[in-house]
């Protein structure tokens, strides 16, 4: 059977003088309207977890006076009026929630505020006195008058706020405040602005006068005000029952706050308000109107997974069809910085440069070693490209047995190293140790020499104490030269990149559980990568997931697929009440292999990246060695090129602007030397110091920002 509810509202009719009814009548009327509106709804339009909420809210109110008035009832003023002012209040409350829809839901709040404002009207007097000698002359003066207001106010609020867009926690809220005046009271005074110095006014010889506190007679004790904002709900807690909401609103009183005599007066204020409310959920109870009747509760809702993979666009998102991964011939320089550095005060190899046993020198293969299969990103091969210095040359001195390596050591001259070439030479005689005992290197092939700083020594007279540490600290070291240049060359590796084209793909996770989510584990892995690591992306985390995670799989070059086997998406969820959920997924993977794209006559079939080093401190002047690396490796393959971008870096020494400034020049240095007449030379750009290849922390980090890099590109041929 059907039942239909039929509700009379009478309308109030409200006078200045005379009111039709009680504010106590008017409150239950209100309180009646409200619990109305909150029961009139069909079940069918609650949800299984609905429920009440309770809270307190609370801000700032910034006050904004509008009206115009000479003096307020009770508290006569000498002011030709007051017509403008504003001042910042607290309010704060409690609240009661009810949801009526998905996307509705009531509120009714109760609290005080404070609608208080400072007027302020200053005018020209002719009648103070200013010292002059034993007596007083008479000057013009610009006095201020001032009324301090404070409303106090108790007021009760019944709202609804809309969630229009039921993913996003974002609310839009309207309602009508009923404003129970308590309390007015005014501080007016009076005082002298201007001219400055020892100026007061006639009648009282003070610089103040007229200072009165009172109450205002003639308030208006009720109001209604229209209020409506925005805010967004923040939920957390175990079953998130917890509510923490920013709110932005406005409210405006319909009416004065006082009774003026005249009609022409008037005291009116609207106020923005910024604040945030605080609220617990309460289960809802299921206690019906019409009977009370316990009802059987519904059957918990089942724990509910899902994952959804999209590619992030430059503009929007797309559902993901496949990985997209496109081969690319590359070749990588390396440059060797020919120096060992050490910590202060010590002879010992810092545990940084690799070290191996004399078994196993003959498996040592550079062409396999620094692959991007083996490395995160192209940067770390080059540490440890360098950091495998020792090694490098061990193997190139049995290449070239007639070559004769020279190994000198210093010291950064400072504190107990000043002057210790013992500590020098010991530098020294651990490096020429190790290549004696593990390589095998004979004694006549080396030579040591040791010193106190190095003729190239790094700057130590900056005025910066962390550039002058960074100074001392590269000035401990080993340099490292040979009679066969080969043996110092830059390290040259050919190998095949593989870039992903569509490298940001974002996973929309959803979990619920009516028991509360307990924790879930989002994996991506794929068949070729179980002997590095299996996880492409790996992610896990207690409590409910976020709407989406995002995944950028271009971070990690050793994880990129190198065969069309899908990737295995795993999206595992338990509950509170024990149960699991695990949702298995696939991103299946085209490769784009060199050959296809050769066929298909794209570009960038082979990049190459030079990495041009030798540059001294604050300078972009080509050295020896910047000539060697442009004229045996970059020159060479420019000439051929389609394409060629120019990058200059610096280290983090010395002013930043200084620094782009150099990077610049170093860039500019380059590109000049550059042999391509036929090529497309993209404008050299020059780095930030904050967009440094290397971390600035060790001595080798700042000498390889301390470069220019060179991409050559070359199309389809």
């Amino acid at each position: 059977m059907k039942t239909t509810t039929t509700t009379t509202i009478t309308m109030l009719t409200i006078h200045r003088k005379r009111i039709a009814t009680t504010p106590a009548t008017l409150l239950g009327t209100l309180l009646l309207m409200f619990i109305l509106s909150a029961s009139v709804q069909t079940q069918a339009q609650m949800s299984a977890d609905t429920c009440y909420t309770v809270g307190l809210y609370g801000g700032m109110q910034f006050n904004t006076f509008t009206g115009s008035y000479t003096s307020l009832p009770g508290a006569q003023n000498c002011c030709p009026v007051f017509d403008k002012g504003s001042a910042s209040k607290p309010y704060i409350g409690v609240l009661f929630g009810v949801p009526l829809h998905k996307q509705l839901s009531a509120q009714l709040r109760a609290g005080l505020a404070n609608f208080g404002t400072t007027q302020t009207r200053q005018e020209f007097i002719g009648n103070a006195l200013q010292p002059d000698g034993n007596d007083f002359r008479v000057v013009d003066a610009l006095s201020e008058h001032k009324n301090a207001v404070s409303a106090s106010t108790i007021e009760i609020t019944p709202r609804v706020q809309w969630y229009p867009v039921t993913s996003l926690p974002l609310y839009l809220h309207a309602g009508a405040s009923i404003l129970l005046q308590t309390g007015m009271s005014v501080e007016q005074s009076e005082s002298l602005v201007s001219p400055s110095g020892r100026v007061v006014y006639s009648d009282t010889r003070t610089t103040s006068r007229n200072t009165v506190t009172a109450d205002v007679s003639q308030k208006t004790s009720l109001l209604f005000a229209p209020v409506a904002g925005i805010g967004y709900d923040i939920r957390f807690g175990d079953s998130q029952q917890f509510t923490l909401s920013p709110e932005l609103q406005y409210i405006m009183p319909l009416g004065g706050l006082v009774e003026f005599q005249s009609t022409a007066e008037k005291y009116t204020v609207s106020a923005l308000r910024a604040g945030v409310a605080f609220m617990y959920s309460l289960p809802r109870s299921t206690t019906e109107t019409n009977e009370t009747r316990t009802e059987t509760p519904p059957p918990s809702q089942p724990l509910i997974a899902g994952v959804v993979a999209k590619e992030v666009l430059e503009i929007g998102e797309r559902n993901i069809a496949r990985v997209i991964i496109n081969e690319t011939i590359s070749s990588q320089l390396y440059p060797l910085i020919p120096y060992v550095f050490f910590d202060e005060n010590s002879a010992e190899l810092p545990s940084r440069y690799i070290r191996y046993t004399p078994a196993v020198v003959n498996t040592f293969d550079t062409t396999k070693l620094y692959t991007f299969d083996n490395s995160d990103k192209r940067s770390d091969i080059v540490l440890k490209v360098y950091h495998d210095i020792l090694n490098i040359i061990g193997s190139r001195m049995k290449r070239y047995p007639d070559a004769v390596l020279t190994v000198a050591g210093f010291n950064n001259d400072r504190n107990d190293e000043k002057g210790n070439t013992s500590l020098s030479r010991r530098r020294a005689e651990n490096v020429k140790a190790y290549l004696r005992t593990v390589w095998g290197i004979p004694e006549s092939n080396i030579v040591i020499t040791e010193s106190n700083l190095s003729p190239k020594a790094a700057k130590t007279t900056m005025a910066d104490a962390r550039d002058k540490e960074d100074g001392f600290e590269e000035n401990r070291r080993v340099e490292l030269s040979s009679t066969v240049p080969a043996v110092l060359q830059p390290l040259q590796v050919f190998d095949t990149l593989r870039a992903v084209q569509n490298p940001l793909i974002r996973f929309y996770m959803n979990a619920r559980s009516s028991a509360g989510v307990r924790d879930w584990k989002l994996t991506a892995t794929h068949p070729d990568l179980v002997q590095n690591s299996p996880y492409l992306m790996r992610k896990e985390q207690e409590g409910t997931p976020p709407q989406y995670l995002e995944w950028t799989t271009e971070n990690n070059q050793r994880n990129v697929p190198r065969s069309e086997k899908p990737i295995a998406v795993q999206f595992d969820v338990s509950d509170r009440a024990g149960n699991k959920a695990n949702v298995p997924s696939e991103l299946p993977v085209q490769i784009n292999t060199v050959a296809e794209r050769r066929k298909n006559l794209e570009g960038n079939i082979e990049v190459n990246t030079y990495r041009v080093v030798g540059f001294e401190y604050e300078s972009s002047d080509k050295s020896a060695t910047v000539e060697r690396i442009m004229q045996e490796f970059v020159n060479p393959d420019a000439s051929n090129a389609d394409t060629i971008s120019v990058r200059g870096y610096t280290d983090r020494k010395g002013d930043a602007a200084r620094n782009q400034q150099l990077a610049q020049q170093r860039a500019e240095s380059i590109r000049n030397q550059l042999r391509a007449p036929q090529a497309y030379i993209i404008q050299p750009l020059g780095m930030k110091e904050d967009q440094a290849q290397f971390l600035n922390d060790l001595p080798e980090e700042r000498m390889y920002n301390r470069m220019v890099e060179v991409v050559v590109r070359k199309n389809s041929k």
